[in-house]
């Protein structure tokens, strides 16, 4: 199985979890912890993405030309460096205590959305 499936096959595993609803308390606790959300925006994200991606991964010129084709790889890249680099999600998360997998999961997704729609003028 390549990557691109263990990737979605995760992602829908995940939906599964979310069918049981979170307690009122968690539910309530996302919703704030979202509002305080604080997502930069950045110039020429996308290139910045492939760029620290390629040096992480020590990436040859055709293995990058071949990812950028693959367009739910490439949001999968930025929503991931957005999130990490260029919000304050890792302070909040810190903050939200005995959160459930689920719940992080969860918040995580969310925050995902929220940076998507920050950028919605991306390409990929």
């Amino acid at each position: 199985m390549n990557n691109k499936n263990k990737f979605w096959k995760k992602k829908k595993e995940n939906k599964k979890i979310f069918e049981n609803k979170s307690s009122k308390y968690k539910s309530n606790s996302i919703k704030k912890s979202l509002k305080n959300i604080i997502i930069k925006e950045i110039e020429n994200p996308i290139e910045s993405c492939i760029i620290e991606y390629a040096n992480h991964h020590d990436c040859s010129l055709n293995t990058i030309a071949r990812l950028r084709k693959d367009k739910d790889f490439m949001e999968r890249i930025f929503v991931n460096k957005i999130r990490h680099d260029f919000t304050n999600y890792i302070q909040i998360i810190n903050k939200m205590k005995k959160l459930s997998e689920k719940d992080m999961i969860e918040f995580k997704e969310k925050v995902n959305e929220l940076i998507l729609k920050k950028y919605e003028w991306v390409e990929f």
